[in-house]
């Protein structure tokens, strides 16, 4: 006996409606897809922005910490040409005493031998 033959269970509409469901759910997967990366995008470049803001606000208080340290620097230089001022001062008056002291030194010599002689 012939075998009876089996119907195609999808008929051509049930196809062509299967291939258009499947369209549409990749549509809206593709949707889906492009709102996540648009969504993540915007966090991703809200995050940066904020990270440069903390960064810019880091910078300028490396610069002010920076033009601090310059001024003290100036005050410390400053100070020190005082310092090296006033140790020229006491070379130059150190030399004038022991000037002065040999001049005395010479002329108790001299006073001294005359007294003896």
């Amino acid at each position: 006996m012939p075998r009876p033959k089996r119907k195609k269970e999808g008929t051509q509409s049930s196809v062509s409606e299967e291939s258009e469901c499947f369209e549409n759910e990749i549509v809206n997967r593709i949707k889906t897809l492009e709102v996540a990366l648009k969504n993540n995008a915007n966090e991703n470049t809200q995050k940066l922005f904020e990270e440069i803001e903390k960064l810019q606000g880091a910078f300028h208080d490396v610069l002010k910490e920076q033009s601090e340290l310059k001024k003290e620097v100036n005050q410390l230089r400053e100070e020190r040409s005082v310092l090296e001022d006033e140790v020229q001062q006491l070379r130059d008056l150190t030399w004038v005493l022991k000037y002065q002291q040999n001049e005395l030194e010479q002329y108790t010599r001299k006073n001294n031998i005359r007294g003896l002689g």
